[in-house]
């Protein structure tokens, strides 16, 4: 796998966005070519709810990272506020790390994206982890395609579980939420219990 020295792995702010837009939706728009059909998936759309939702949220961090100068993929996300929904698919389907208060935070990973030209050389990893290192919420979330069965794989390799089906927009597609065990109640970041 990489280092993080192949990759220059910037830090943004919600402030940040407006000066990265061409280089998120470059980004984007090549990662999502197979998807472009749907609506949700359109640069435009894709860019409406990162300025005017994502990273409206308290606490958003987006890391970018770069290869040469150019911008070779994205993650970004956010703390949840009122995250009992998802709790309860946890509970359900790893009772072992489940809240035990509803109002608990848990990270959403909200967005994840890396251009084809850059894909299987670790860097969909380093942004995860830049991302979600150091987080204090116990356990992050984030949504994958169930016909993404490559990004799923991964996923699965870097420590995430399956919780069930999620939609959490109309116009989104239905997808399989999966969490990932950041840090056990009162200690270190840790790894997910394995079931």
């Amino acid at each position: 796998m990489p280092t993080e020295s192949a990759f220059d792995i910037e830090r943004h702010d919600a402030a940040d966005v407006p000066e990265l837009r061409d280089d998120l939706l470059g980004v984007y728009a090549a990662a999502n070519a197979k998807r472009l059909g749907h609506p949700f998936f359109q640069p435009d759309a894709f860019w409406r709810r990162l300025v005017e939702h994502h990273a409206m949220t308290a606490d958003f961090m987006l890391v970018l990272g770069r290869a040469d100068g150019m911008a070779a993929g994205f993650a970004y996300g956010s703390p949840r506020a009122t995250p009992a929904d998802i709790w309860a698919m946890v509970r359900q389907a790893l009772p072992e790390v489940a809240a035990n208060d509803d109002t608990e935070p848990i990270y959403i990973l909200r967005e994840i994206a890396v251009h084809p030209g850059f894909q299987g050389r670790g860097l969909g990893h380093l942004l995860q982890d830049a991302l979600l290192t150091g987080r204090l919420e116990r356990i992050a979330q984030l949504l994958v395609l169930p016909e993404n069965l490559g990004a799923k794989r991964a996923y699965h390799s870097w420590g995430w579980r399956d919780i069930g089906p999620r939609q959490p927009l109309p116009e989104s597609p239905v997808g399989d939420a999966m969490v990932r065990v950041l840090r056990e109640t009162g200690g270190p970041p840790g790894k997910v219990p394995t079931a």
